[in-house]
Parts: C-alpha cells; structure tokens; sequence
C-alpha cells in the first residue's frame, strides 16, 4: 500500500523533461482509475498520472492535461491508456448513487478500489481484502465496489461504499464519485491506498470468507456422487477451429449477426452435451450441470440446467453451491472461472491459443503440492468433446491412487506399524 494523507505518495515524474521535481495539486477518483494531478516545477507541463495500483503498477500511464498526449512505455496498456483519455473527454456528469456503510469506525484507514469494467477483475481486487484483514488490523479497511459485488465483501472490514454502476459503464471519468470520496476521506487522519494486485497470492486463500460457502474437501473426493460442471458463457464460446474462433470474436463486436452468433452458441451447447453423454456411460450416476449467464438452446433431462440471463445474489449462491459440490468445473478460458475454480475440487480450463500470455490469470486456487497440480488441467480451446471427456475421466477415476501418491498425509517418514493404507486394488 502507499499513503494518500497526509503525506501523499510522490514518485512521479514528468513525462516530458524527466524531471522528478514534480507537484501533486489533487488526487482524482473518476472510477477505476485513482490519478495524481500533477504539475512539473521545471518545464510546467500539467499532466495526470496513474497511482501505480492494479495493472498500473505494472504499466504505468499518464497523459497531458492540455494536449491529451499519451505517455505509456509498453503497447499492452492501450487497452487502458485510450479509454481513460476518452472518458477525460466525456465526462459522465450523471449522478451516482453510492451507499456507504459503516461498521466500525477508524482514524486510519486502506482504501482498496474494486472498481473495474471486467467481472474477473472486479474479484480479483477484492481478494487483496484478506491480506489486510489479517496482517493489518491495526487499520480500517474500506472497500469501494460495484453494487452486484457488495454480497461477496468479506467480514470484519470498517466500511463498504457501494458504487451503483454497472459494469460496462466503469471505464466513464465519473464526476459524482470522484465528488464523494474526496469529501470522505476528509474524515480520516492517515489514508493508505491498497495496491490492489490484479493477481493476488493465492497460497492462503480462503473463497468461503467471501461467499460463505465452505468449497469442496477432496478427503471426500470418492465419497460423493460424482458432479460435474460446465461454466457456460455465450461471449467466448468452445469452438472448432481457428476460422471458427476468428468468427466468434467479430461477431461478437457486430450485434446485427445474432443468428450466426446463435448457430455457433447452439453448436458449443451440442460439444457440451456430447462430453455429458460420453461421461454418463463412464458414471451413470453422475449429476451433470450447466451453469452461467445466457439460456440459448435446451438441455437433455438428465443435465441441470440452472443458466440465466439475468444474474441476482440467489442466482449467484445458488451456482456457488454447485461449483463447490463438483468433483469437476470445466469451461472456457475467462473471468467466469475465478469463483468456480476456488471452490470445486478440480477444473478443466479451455485455453484459447490468443490467451497464452494470460495463463493462469482466472483460476483462483493455490498449487502448492501435486494434488493441486493434479486436479487443475489446461488444455486446447478446440478440443474435441471425445477427448475432454477423455481428460474429464482420468481425473476422476485415477483419483484415488493421485491421493495416495502425492498426497501429503501419505508422505510422512517414520515408523509405520502398518503399510496397507497404501495398497492400491488395481481397478
């Protein structure tokens, strides 16, 4: 974290001569973006800069206040640089509502911004939360978040401002929020600004503190009924081929194509329920789900179905609860893999080739041993259904000797009076 008041963080420097005699005037709150209005003290340029929190710690950007001119240092940030330029442009004069609850009040205080356009990275600032629960309780947290997130905000923080807005308005420069929280952070003697990681430490990590739901306990991996999951979404779609893929993502920009965006979402829905079926003759008893946001096409009776277009708090539990009884989740590469792959007891990622650089970015787990290396597989975006159901299978049913294997309880060297826990029956 790094301080705002009273002593403000102050290692920019100017974009223009490189001076680092560099003046704060403000500090701006349009939305995702927490910026510094600077001024340099030796060439005068008035520029804003980026506090180096989220994926501006890792890409810093800031852009001239008169001329609009863009200084970032590596071509990834466009996909930040230009839409915060923009929105300084339009500014969103509209009125925001935010609620702002207070449970138990502090002097000093973290600020910790979820604000975010994308559902995946909205979480993943939002797990940071638990770090400074834990390490600094001398410290109030605050968590600023979009309102269909306030139900996922973990215990034991001082206040939650929630921001009313939805997620494909977050990159708008907002006058409103910026308005609000300059005027609260008067009430507060110290204020750290929370780093917000994009891709925070998952080695302690604990899903149940923010869904209140406990995720599965693979010591009961073989006791339980069989589930599988599908993490289904009609945005990035399990395709067949790379001009398929390429076709997908056009039409996703162009809403007149609804019918051919329907017939590839029809054909992934057949995939899906040819995986299903080639899996319900390995387990007949197996309960197979589909889950995510979109209802296009029907399922078979023997898969429950529980998609939706509209997504609310009960929908959202009600999918929490099924990830966390499935042996497996599988779905496409994405933010809609976060949740899921945190609480069920091992994942199967569909990873587009144009998401290599992005690996591991939406699974939320810890691999700290080889079980967790075990229950967690990529594999191509245009697998066919034969072959997932293939990998699907071999998790499942190689289980139990995994467990034995590599599970920790079964490595201990010392004096055993008994080896049979670790005879296997060769099934």
């Amino acid at each position: 974290m790094i301080e705002l008041k009273p002593n403000i963080f102050n290692k920019f420097t100017c974009p223009e001569c490189k001076s680092s005699s560099v003046e704060i005037n403000d500090i701006v709150f349009p939305g995702i973006h927490i910026l510094a209005d600077c001024k340099c003290s030796r060439c005068q340029t008035n520029f804003y800069a980026d506090f180096p929190i989220g994926h501006a710690l890792f890409y810093p950007l800031s852009f001239n206040k008169e001329t609009l001119k863009l200084y970032y240092d590596n071509e990834k940030i466009k996909w930040i640089s230009e839409p915060l330029v923009n929105s300084y442009l339009k500014k969103n004069d509209t009125l925001i509502i935010i609620q702002k609850k207070i449970f138990n009040e502090a002097k000093e205080v973290i600020l910790l911004n979820c604000i975010d356009y994308l559902y995946g990275h909205v979480l993943l600032k939002l797990f940071n939360s638990l770090q400074y629960l834990e390490k600094h309780k001398n410290l109030g947290l605050i968590i600023i978040i979009p309102k269909q997130f306030e139900w996922l905000v973990p215990g034991g923080v001082s206040e939650v401002w929630t921001v009313d807005i939805k997620l494909n308005q977050a990159r708008d420069w907002f006058v409103s929020i910026n308005t609000f929280i300059s005027y609260e952070l008067k009430r507060f003697s110290k204020v750290y600004l929370s780093l917000a990681f994009s891709h925070p430490e998952f080695d302690s990590f604990n899903i149940e503190k923010f869904t209140g739901i406990k995720p599965f306990n693979i010591h009961d991996f073989s006791k339980k009924i069989i589930a599988i999951t599908f993490i289904y979404r009609e945005d990035r779609l399990w395709t067949s081929g790379k001009l398929v893929s390429y076709i997908s993502n056009i039409i996703n920009q162009i809403p007149s194509l609804k019918l051919i965006k329907r017939f590839l979402i029809l054909n992934q829905n057949r995939k899906i329920v040819k995986t299903f079926y080639l899996l319900k003759k390995i387990f007949p008893k197996a309960v197979f789900n589909i889950a995510g946001v979109g209802t296009v096409g029907k399922y078979p009776s023997f898969i429950n179905d529980v998609r939706k277009n509209e997504v609310d708090v009960r929908t959202e539990k009600l999918w929490c609860k099924i990830y966390s009884e499935s042996h497996l989740v599988i779905g496409i590469h994405g933010s809609n893999m976060l949740i899921p792959t945190s609480l069920a007891a091992g994942f199967i990622e569909l990873l587009p080739v144009s998401r290599d650089d992005n690996f591991l970015q939406d699974i939320a787990r810890s691999f700290n041993n080889r079980m967790d290396v075990f229950l967690g597989r990529f594999c191509h975006e245009h697998i066919v259904p034969s072959e997932l159901a293939v990998k699907a299978a071999s998790i499942i049913k190689t289980f139990p000797e995994a467990y034995i294997r590599y599970n920790s309880s079964f490595l201990e060297h010392k004096v055993y009076n008994d080896t049979s826990i670790w005879k296997l029956d060769g099934k």
